[in-house]
């Protein structure tokens, strides 16, 4: 399941932490009337960005959006200095505060090495 950012979302931001052995990913974006939080845990086998034989565990979690700044002062001082410390490295913070197909995502993220994008269409 590879992080979908869609054109009806409003996207926050983008946190990534790279590990030795593992890398952690999340975003936290405005869905319909709630604010989501999908991150994943991935644990190497290969180096190949699609395709992979890497293990992804994936979790999201959503409340409501008038929730929006205490759920996120509570993730950016409660959840992210423990993964931080669990991978022993400090989090890229990608600011992004746009729709999902607003072309700052495609430059944003292609700015940062450990961002692998596919564009698809729907017809």
């Amino acid at each position: 399941m590879p992080l979908e950012l869609k054109a009806d979302m409003w996207v926050y931001g983008i946190w990534y932490v790279q590990g030795k052995d593992c890398d952690w990913m999340g975003s936290l974006s405005k869905q319909d009337d709630k604010v989501v939080l999908e991150y994943r845990f991935r644990y190497y086998k290969d180096d190949r960005a699609f395709d992979s034989k890497d293990t992804k565990n994936w979790y999201t979690g959503s409340s409501p959006v008038e929730d929006l700044e205490k759920n996120l002062a509570g993730f950016l001082s409660g959840v992210l200095p423990i993964i931080e410390q669990y991978l022993d490295s400090k989090a890229d913070f990608v600011d992004l505060q746009c729709s999902g197909d607003d072309p700052k995502v495609l430059f944003e993220l292609g700015s940062r090495p450990w961002a692998s994008l596919r564009i698809e269409t729907t017809n």
